[in-house]
């Protein structure tokens, strides 16, 4: 039986954020996922937050040593977020679980119930590194009692990348940079990794698989502009690390567009697929 180790990093969001809602549903559904799956996939489930938050963790979710750096620590920012590191949470699952295959999510994207499932289909069919997009659903109903109601709402696509699976052993392999959760293209180091260390690349673009509340736009806000530039910087410098290790060579256009750090994300994931020859 695949083991999975599914790892979210829970907060405690203040009064006035999202998560006050989707943070519990997100918890619920994963939840319902791993007893849909039971029998035929073993899943754990991991979290991690930041050593100067008191979190109370979920039931049924392994701590993690905590976070003992955020973004702050490595730049200058005009308004200050505690925002993480992406590849400090995934490296705290590195040193905690053996298991087969890792799956991270953002913490408010919540699971449809034969997620884990489906998952382990793609992995018998010889995949090792699948992307899946989400779909958008009304920001209400939105208590994690509602779940049935939402499974039952189909949403619309959203070509953004927040959940990832990996096999474990291809992790070492990856290039992240200082990216921060919460800022655009903190995705785009983790999917091109994956798929310049993967033998059989999947990305599932339609299917209803996982579902978050609304479409928040708060890391498009002027004021963290700073933030998206850091991102975007980080990103292109962990693309160009990445490109570099096969003969195939990035086309002009997007050594260009990785140098001026202009980056979308699209471009780039057929890009690599193209070098990567996926």
């Amino acid at each position: 039986m695949v083991r999975i180790a599914h790892i979210v990093n829970v907060t405690n969001p203040p009064p006035e954020s999202d998560l006050v809602a989707a943070q519990p549903v997100t918890i619920a559904s994963m939840r319902a996922a791993r007893t849909f799956a039971q029998g035929k996939v073993d899943v754990e489930f991991y979290s991690v937050h930041s050593h100067t938050e008191k979190v109370d963790m979920p039931d049924g979710f392994l701590p993690l040593r905590p976070l003992e750096r955020d973004i702050n620590d490595i730049g200058s920012f005009r308004a200050k977020r505690p925002l993480p590191l992406l590849r400090d949470i995934l490296d705290r699952l590195y040193e905690e679980s053996d298991a087969d295959y890792f799956v991270y999510t953002n913490v408010d994207i919540a699971l449809m119930p034969h997620f884990y499932t489906t998952i382990n289909y793609h992995i018998n069919k010889g995949y090792d590194a699948l992307v899946i997009n989400r779909r958008n659903i009304p920001t209400e109903p939105n208590l994690s009692t509602d779940l049935p109601i939402m499974y039952t709402s189909l949403g619309t696509t959203h070509p953004g990348y927040d959940c990832f699976v990996f096999r474990r052993n291809l992790y070492p392999h990856f290039v992240l940079g200082d990216v921060c959760l919460g800022i655009g293209h903190v995705d785009l180091p983790l999917i091109c990794s994956m798929i310049a260390a993967c033998k059989s690349f999947l990305l599932l673009k339609q299917e209803h698989l996982t579902f978050h509340l609304g479409v928040p736009r708060i890391w498009k806000w002027r004021i963290f502009r700073d933030y998206s530039t850091h991102n975007d910087r980080e990103a292109s410098r962990a693309l160009i690390t990445l490109a570099a290790r096969v003969p195939l060579p990035l086309r002009p256009w997007y050594r260009l567009l990785l140098k001026i750090h202009l980056l979308k994300n699209s471009l780039f994931v057929k890009e690599f697929l193209r070098i990567y020859s996926k």
